[in-house]
């Protein structure tokens, strides 16, 4: 039997070291605030956001170390997210969830073989980029990990993007930016993880050609101190080519596969949620301006950024990433005006004045 000291000292020990840590967030949340609080950065503008299926089953988490190679953001989990949190004393873990009938049809195109689903986790975001390029970092880690590597119990989760200029096989022509460096296979327990099967493993890694090649990204938590799961990946970069100005729908979920037990997670970095042209314009500082486009007059108008000396040039980007109209803006009371004739259609729009760089979107109609 523990002695009541030995209860303390652990539960003592467990306070100092532990380093990554979940909050919830409170009922019916602001999605969007989340998700600009703590996963987009610059050059993203969020329209909407959406959660299903367990409210506890996404939260904000940070990592006072970045032991995981992030130090916060946004956490799914296919149960409770406290689930990250360190240390990891045992080697199969469930917390709350075990819910059958929460499936997503894409996720299950990832599975080989075809897998029921439990506990599934989606957040869905629509979003304006000003680059050419979308891009985010995020970390896989589970429960299943490593007994189960090789077996039906495959967690697998999936980061897909749709939206004009993508075709893929997923919904609304979706592709998915959740594929591992080496292989490009997608994300799961039997494509990332120790390189062999696990205990209960039954060859089934097999089905995904080359799977070894990306043990190189999996990361080994076995009674690890600073984050609870039994296993993770290194912190991974998923980007797609966009056209700037234009609306995508980015779906990020993730699921437990064959049953309910031993969760999973995906951890996404806060300001990794981020877009960027071949013009630098991912340096760009965020701003509140506001930025539209004056049809009446010709101009593009910035208001909300404040009067300072020195001479603000204001750049009109294409959908293909082309600068098409640049002009001196003119400060105005409360506005910046640049005169720009642009034709009909939507624009990127990048504005510089003291090596700030401020960044939106305008539609001419």
């Amino acid at each position: 039997m523990r002695s009541p000291l030995f209860l303390v000292l652990t539960i003592a020990c467990t306070t100092a070291l532990g380093q990554t840590h979940a909050t919830l967030p409170p009922p019916n949340p602001d999605l969007v605030m989340m998700v600009n609080d703590h996963f987009a950065g610059p050059g993203v503008t969020v329209l909407s956001a959406g959660f299903q299926y367990l409210p506890y089953a996404i939260g904000t988490f940070t990592d006072t170390l970045g032991s995981i190679g992030m130090n916060g953001g946004l956490v799914l989990a296919t149960g409770l997210v406290h689930v990250i949190e360190p240390p990891n004393l045992s080697q199969g873990t469930t917390m709350a969830g075990q819910t059958s009938g929460l499936m997503d049809a894409d996720l299950l195109q990832l599975l080989n073989p075809p897998t029921p689903q439990w506990d599934a986790a989606i957040l869905t975001i629509e979003l304006i980029p000003a680059g050419d390029t979308l891009r985010l970092r995020y970390v896989f880690g589970s429960e299943e990990y490593d007994e189960y590597v090789c077996s039906v119990k495959n967690d697998v989760m999936g980061l897909f993007l749709s939206g004009p200029g993508i075709a893929g096989p997923h919904s609304n022509g979706g592709i998915n930016m959740a594929t591992l460096p080496a292989t490009g296979l997608p994300v799961c327990v039997n494509t990332v993880n120790i390189g062999y099967p696990g205990t209960y493993g039954n060859g089934l890694c097999w089905a995904y050609p080359n799977w070894q090649l990306d043990t190189v990204h999996y990361v080994d938590n076995f009674f690890g101190l600073y984050c609870g799961l039994d296993g993770y990946t290194e912190v991974l970069t998923a980007k797609a080519a966009v056209q700037p100005g234009a609306v995508y729908q980015l779906k990020i979920a993730i699921a437990d596969a064959h049953d309910g037990l031993y969760d999973s997670a995906v951890l996404l970095e806060a300001g990794s949620l981020s877009s960027d042209l071949s013009t630098g314009i991912g340096t760009a500082a965020t701003s509140t301006t506001s930025i539209w486009y004056n049809s009446a007059l010709g101009e593009v108008v910035l208001r909300g950024h404040p009067e300072r000396d020195g001479r603000m040039q204001v750049e009109a980007f294409d959908a293909a990433g082309r600068c098409v109209a640049q002009a001196m803006a003119y400060h105005d009371g409360a506005n910046w005006r640049a005169p720009m004739a642009l034709p009909t259609g939507c624009y990127a729009v990048r504005a510089v004045q003291d090596e700030q760089m401020l960044c939106g979107r305008v539609m001419v109609r």
